[in-house]
């Protein structure tokens, strides 16, 4: 979770960088790549998915409620351009 904000800056650059292509599919792109980013930095860090398994409640909570602000704040983003 500590590396998401740097993923995220990242993607935006890398948005600014593919200005022609749509801002959708370089969305696509950008989500895509952070899924796969973050499931190497979890298998590397701990060599497996386990820690998933002692989630509670607000640990989930808070994930999903990530997640969805992520992508409404693309969308918002895209809507607003």
């Amino acid at each position: 979770m500590l590396s998401n904000p740097v993923l995220i800056s990242a993607g935006d650059i890398a948005m600014k960088l593919m200005q022609k292509m749509p801002e959708t599919i370089v969305s696509l792109y950008n989500n895509f790549t952070l899924m796969i980013t973050n499931a190497l930095i979890i298998y590397y860090h701990s060599g497996n998915f386990d820690a998933w398994r002692r989630f509670d409640s607000v640990d989930w909570f808070a994930m999903i409620a990530m997640s969805i602000t992520t992508l409404l704040s693309q969308t918002l983003r895209f809507k607003a351009l």
